[in-house]
């Protein structure tokens, strides 16, 4: 089958690595165009497209997938099957009905719910138990297409964005290759979503990074790890911009009001919040490398300080 694969970060790899490695398919992969990454921002190929290109797979890169040029070559080219997976843009009609058989998207949820850009990052900060992955026909409005197929997966406790996508990005090769045999048959089930049992899952911003530590310990323990590891949940103190990347709920019930700092205590220290106490284990001051929190503390004496507002960025 001639397929024209859209994915970008690392939970897109697992997919196309699993379609090339059925060695039945032609694969022409699209990415999103280079850009800085990693701590010296240097300018790097997207993990699919560093994938495309040590496996040998012919890699395009529009600015737009909207451009006239793009979709045109699209058009003429005659793909068998469109697949889609965390690519980062919206796609317009024509290049959707561009593929002789479907146009099909592994989406990081349980269609209808966390329609969106941070499915996995949303679950996990609502405090759902629960989620999975969905194949989905690509439809118009942003990820409201006939489901194909879906299989559910529990949240553990010790989840976090990182390790959730790991396991959700495993899963999506599996549906994926599902659905490509049963495209090729002719026997693809489509089922309508529920629309008025849809949520939304919008793109991580700045401001869902940072901590109110006037909620409760529950509800900033989950937006922590939906955070983590990136962008990383973020809050100030002592003037020191800080990414904390793991948390737990302690079973000891101090009281300190929300956002003092208290005595540290093994690997972490205590932090105040609407409800208790939440107990920082990791976390990565602004330049600076992953530190045990135990460790950030006991080298700036930050106990009884309180965390607050993050400094204003570019005197802004």
């Amino acid at each position: 089958m001639k397929i024209l694969y859209f994915g970008t970060p690392d939970i897109a790899v697992p997919t196309l690595a699993a379609l090339y490695a059925e060695n039945a398919h032609d694969i022409t992969v699209v990415t999103r165009i280079d850009k800085p990454r990693g701590r010296g921002l240097h300018i790097k190929p997207s993990p699919v497209k560093e994938f495309a290109l040590s496996h040998g797979l012919k890699v395009l890169q529009p600015v737009s997938v909207k451009e006239e040029s793009f979709v045109s070559a699209t058009e003429k080219s005659k793909y068998d099957l469109i697949v889609v997976v965390s690519f980062g843009q919206i796609m317009p009609e024509r290049l959707i009905k561009a593929a002789n058989y479907a146009s099909i998207n592994s989406h990081f949820s349980l269609l209808p719910k966390l329609r969106g850009a941070a499915p996995i990052n949303r679950a996990i900060m609502n405090g759902e138990t629960e989620t999975g992955v969905t194949v989905q026909f690509i439809d118009y409005v942003l990820d409201s297409g006939d489901v194909m197929l879906s299989e559910a997966v529990d949240i553990l406790p010790e989840d976090d964005a990182g390790r959730l996508g790991k396991r959700l990005s495993e899963l999506s090769a599996k549906l994926i290759l599902e659905a490509v045999v049963l495209i090729e048959k002719g026997n693809a089930p489509r089922r309508p979503q529920e629309h008025s049992k849809a949520t939304q899952a919008p793109k991580i911003t700045k401001q869902d990074n940072r901590i109110d530590w006037e909620k409760p310990s529950e509800e900033i323990h989950n937006h922590i790890r939906g955070l983590s590891p990136l962008p990383g949940a973020s809050a100030c103190l002592g003037g020191h911009n800080i990414k904390i990347l793991k948390s737990a709920l302690p079973a000891d019930k101090i009281k300190l009001e929300p956002g003092r700092v208290g005595t540290v205590s093994g690997n972490g220290f205590p932090v105040g919040t609407g409800s208790g106490v939440l107990l920082l284990l990791e976390l990565k001051p602004e330049g600076k490398r992953l530190m045990p929190a135990a460790d950030f503390a006991r080298g700036h004496k930050i106990e009884n300080e309180v965390f607050d507002s993050l400094k204003k960025e570019n005197g802004k």
